[in-house]
């Protein structure tokens, strides 16, 4: 199998996404790891040559937009997806906005 460019978004230390990033790179995938907070996202990540820690927080729109622009303006190109951050909601988010969902997760 050739090497993919992989996004994983919710790569803070202890979660499934850093565990799913960590496989990844140690296939020779190119790993782009997500968090918030990039402090959190474990050192075992962070010091891999074939992996890119970016900060974003999907419910925030600038954030995606700054993700965008990263890859926009490097020339980068993802193959993979892995959409694991998230956020715990107490409404339906079928009937929610993306501001409002975000404003009830701070």
């Amino acid at each position: 199998m050739s090497s993919k460019s992989i996004l994983v978004t919710g790569c803070s230390s202890g979660g499934i996404g850093a565990a799913v990033a960590s496989a990844l790179a140690a296939r020779n995938h190119h790993v782009y790891a997500t968090a918030r907070d990039t402090s959190k996202v474990p050192e075992s990540l962070t010091t891999l040559s074939n992996v890119t820690v970016l900060q974003l927080d999907v419910c925030a729109p600038s954030s995606i937009d700054a993700a965008v622009e990263f890859f926009t303006k490097n020339g980068r190109e993802l193959d993979v997806l892995v959409n694991n951050a998230g956020g715990g909601y107490a409404m339906p988010s079928s009937t929610s906005t993306l501001s409002a969902q975000s404003s009830s997760t701070t």
